[in-house]
């Protein structure tokens, strides 16, 4: 199930022609990473490149402003015209892990634009990562046979992948003045509870007054929505691709590491507690520049006993054949923990000091 994947920095100005990422295994699984590279696009003040979900680029001029934002509790615009990691969610139906919620933004003031992108920030709570690791429970002694399956049957992936349609995407529409109708822009996914994903989707309806409206549509307690805001886009972009010059493992040069990174048939293995650096060096000096992450690797989990325990392939058959009547079951058990899932999660970070290759940097045999 190797994947790759661009992330926005988001990144303040940057001086200086070097930039570095460090990236941390904080916790216990091994991450097998097959390629880091920093996308980089020259921006002057005032300007700004955002991602979308299909991997285009774009430079934009300064945000617009959302004016107003309003959800079934109310109004939450304080909530979302901000990028300040204060974020607006809900929680799961009670009766239904897929109902659906709706949120309405409007952009007063907006002018002189002929194509405009609207920008988000956001990430998903841990509903998906309840229902990850309940399939791999349900798994149990037989989860390696049955991800090699995934990962040499097409089907298999696809039935799997059923689950993630039925919560389905954050839903975009504009309303059409001339068609008194919300028309349908497009959709945002992006799988994990941790890092705020930044993107932008270009609007297709025309701009014929100064206010513009939008919806949102989305699965109730799958989203936690930060920002929100316009752009005036100026044209598609293609930042340059650059690789790591150096790789620092706890703070020495690995050159063995570096190689790994360099060829695209091997990996670098970070372990529990492991920390990687890699510097980059940026196309000129002195010149700020929009950065954007992309990686591409897997990881593999650790199974523990208590997960074998819950084995139960009747209700992974459920979940994969009929998503819908399975995540309607699942709703009670889900409601009673979903409370304590943020802190349980947050406070699973391991110590690096635990590991007895902390040190070294290098694993080393133990008893």
């Amino acid at each position: 199930m190797e994947y790759g994947d661009i992330d926005a920095l988001n990144n303040k100005p940057v001086s200086g022609n070097t930039f570095a990422i460090t990236m941390k295994n904080e916790a216990l699984e091994t991450h097998c990473v097959n390629d880091v590279k920093l996308l980089a696009y020259p921006r002057n003040q005032d300007e700004r490149v955002y991602h979308t979900r299909q991997d285009e680029f774009y430079l934009c001029g300064p945000a617009i402003n959302l004016s107003r934002a309003v959800g079934q509790e109310g109004d939450i615009t304080g909530l979302l015209n901000k990028d300040d990691k204060l974020e607006r969610f809900s929680l799961a139906d009670d009766n239904n892990l897929v109902a659906r919620e709706t949120i309405y933004l409007t952009f007063d003031h907006v002018e002189d634009s002929q194509k405009l992108g609207l920008i988000a920030g956001f990430r998903q709570t841990l509903m998906t990562t309840y229902l990850v690791y309940s399939a791999i429970g349900y798994m149990g002694d037989q989860v390696g046979d049955i991800f090699a399956d995934i990962e040499r049957h097409h089907p298999t992936k696809e039935s799997l992948s059923s689950l993630y349609k039925q919560l389905g995407d954050i839903d975009v529409y504009q309303w059409n003045d001339t068609g008194n109708a919300w028309d349908f822009q497009g959709g945002w996914y992006e799988t994990g509870p941790i890092a705020v994903n930044h993107q932008m989707m270009p609007l297709k309806g025309n701009l014929s007054k100064k206010t513009v409206k939008i919806k949102l549509v989305m699965n109730k307690g799958l989203w936690r929505l930060d920002y929100f805001a316009l752009a005036d886009i100026k044209k598609k972009v293609t930042p340059v691709e650059l690789t790591p010059d150096q790789i620092l493992n706890k703070g020495t040069s690995d050159p063995g590491a570096l190689a790994c990174i360099s060829d695209p048939h091997r990996y670098l293995v970070s372990m529990p507690g492991s920390m990687y650096k890699f510097n980059f060096t940026l196309p000129e000096k002195n010149r700020d520049y929009e950065l954007f992450l992309y990686a591409k690797g897997y990881y593999l989990e650790w199974m523990r006993a208590h997960w074998i325990k819950d084995k139960n392939l009747q209700a992974l058959g459920q979940m994969i054949r009929n998503p819908g009547v399975y995540l309607k079951s699942e709703t009670k058990a889900y409601k009673k923990y979903e409370s304590q899932m943020e802190p349980i999660f947050w406070n699973s970070r391991i110590d690096p000091l635990m590991f007895s290759y902390h040190d070294s940097g290098n694993p080393v045999k133990t008893r």
